[in-house]
């Protein structure tokens, strides 16, 4: 329901002001200047807020007007007010903020810090901003890592420079950089890595900001696991970093292709609908198909492939959608179904982790309504639905979740992610090996061996 706040209260507005206020929310009129709504989707649609681009360093006026735009924005058209907590104290706590911010840099940064308490994925400073390019660094080590068994371990390198992989080998553990711990960055930066939830946080921060630096020089503490030593290695000017440079791998991987003649195996971030008449007969026979959901679909797949696979008639999502004419009011429509034609007999399992979001996500809750369908892997970014842009003072943009998604029962999947049905998640040792772990359990569980997570999760 609308949450209006302390905007009707007589002990703190004149009388005047508030029968004005209450005149343009009685103007039951469905079409507005400002807002609308997609037409057959139901998220909003910010018209005619300018960005005063060429406010590098807006003035006070014009960086509370960013505070004032945003958080009008998330009060009465945000789907998922209910669980970002109190959001009527977040304008006595930044006003302040917006006020004293020095310089350009403060600025991007106090809106970043802003838009991270959504929590959601979605929710981010977009598109190339330089004052908060500049906060994060202009050095970054040229190598990739992620967090695997909650460390920070190397898992790919960027460039060859300065000898790196002699001096950082794959699977090797950073515990320290540049004198502080890993365990403390990653609380030191968690309020300005915007992720609906801890494990896509991870997945952010190590490019975005432990790898950073305006030192070109580096020191770090580094494990193999048998031994620790220090390591001393220079960064490159990050505008030199290819972060498409390890994609060519993903990039090559066909479509679709069968393993060990009996597992079918559709990657979904090359998949176009009109392979699928080629796919039901190079897949005729086989044993089961895994969908590896750890990409972003390049096509639409939950009404072309999953009725494929699909029995029943089980429905999969319900939406939530704002409402113009009532301002904060939020509207469940009607659960959706997927076809089924049922072609498929075998079994299906469906890869997720940090990376399957958006898109991904809805896919998978299609590819779930079918009973034989199962989804391993860990949690997924927890951002679905359609998204809705927002312009901001300085040029900044971001944007949000425009419409709720739900299953069925109205379990949220903003935050919590897909339901996954067996946890598995990489190790250290697999990425040493070069193995793929849950390409290798999803294969195991359609050739029906049974295992037990080393984490003791189903």
């Amino acid at each position: 329901m609308p949450d209006y706040g302390h905007v009707f209260d007589d002990k703190i507005l004149n009388a005047s002001l508030i029968s004005k206020l209450t005149d343009i929310l009685n103007t039951r009129s469905d079409k507005k200047y400002y807002i609308s709504l997609t037409k057959g989707v139901g998220n909003p649609i910010f018209e005619h807020e300018k960005a005063y681009e060429g406010m590098a360093y807006p003035d006070a006026g014009y960086r509370l007007l960013c505070l004032f735009r945003y958080w009008n924005m998330v009060q009465y058209f945000y789907p998922y007010r209910n669980i970002i907590g109190d959001w009527n104290k977040v304008l006595p706590e930044f006003i302040p903020q917006f006020m004293d911010d020095a310089n350009a840099q403060q600025y991007a940064v106090t809106t970043l810090k802003m838009i991270c308490l959504l929590h959601d994925t979605h929710a981010n400073v977009w598109g190339y901003n330089q004052p908060l390019e500049d906060y994060r660094g202009k050095y970054m080590l040229p190598v990739q890592a992620k967090f695997i068994e909650g460390k920070l371990v190397v898992t790919a390198y960027y460039r060859d420079t300065f000898a790196v992989k002699q001096k950082l080998k794959i699977g090797d553990v950073i515990t320290e950089i540049n004198g502080a711990p890993v365990a403390g960055l990653i609380q030191k930066y968690l309020p300005l890595t915007a992720a609906s939830n801890y494990e896509t946080q991870l997945r952010d921060m190590p490019d975005r900001y432990l790898l950073r630096s305006n030192d070109p020089h580096y020191k770090l503490q580094v494990s193999d696991g048998k031994s620790e030593k220090t390591v001393a290695i220079d960064g490159i000017p990050y505008v030199y970093i290819d972060m498409e440079s390890l994609s060519a791998a993903e990039r090559e991987k066909h479509t679709f292709h069968v393993i060990d003649n009996q597992v079918g195996y559709v990657y979904p971030g090359h998949y176009r609908n009109a392979e699928l008449p080629t796919i039901k007969k190079v897949f005729e026979g086989t044993k089961g198909i895994v969908i590896d959901m750890r990409c972003y679909p390049s096509e639409f797949m939950p009404f072309t492939f999953v009725p494929y696979i699909k029995s029943g008639n089980a429905p999969f999502v319900k939406f939530t959608s704002g409402n113009v004419v009532a301002p904060g009011l939020m509207e469940m429509g009607a659960q959706l179904s997927v076809p089924a034609l049922g072609e498929y007999k075998g079994k299906v399992v469906v890869i997720v982790n940090a990376v399957t979001q958006s898109q991904a996500e809805y896919t998978t809750m299609a590819f779930q309504s079918s009973p034989n369908v199962t989804v391993i892997g860990s949690t997924t970014a927890g951002a679905d639905g359609n998204v809705s842009q927002i312009f901001l003072p300085g040029g900044i943009s971001t944007m949000l979740s425009g419409i709720g998604v739900f299953y069925p029962d109205g379990s949220e999947t903003q935050r919590k992610g897909v339901r996954v049905d067996e946890h598995i998640e990489p190790t250290i040792a697999g990425i040493k090996e070069g193995r793929d772990e849950l390409l290798d359990r999803a294969v195991q569980i359609i050739n029906g061996v049974n295992w037990k997570s080393p984490v003791g999760k189903q």
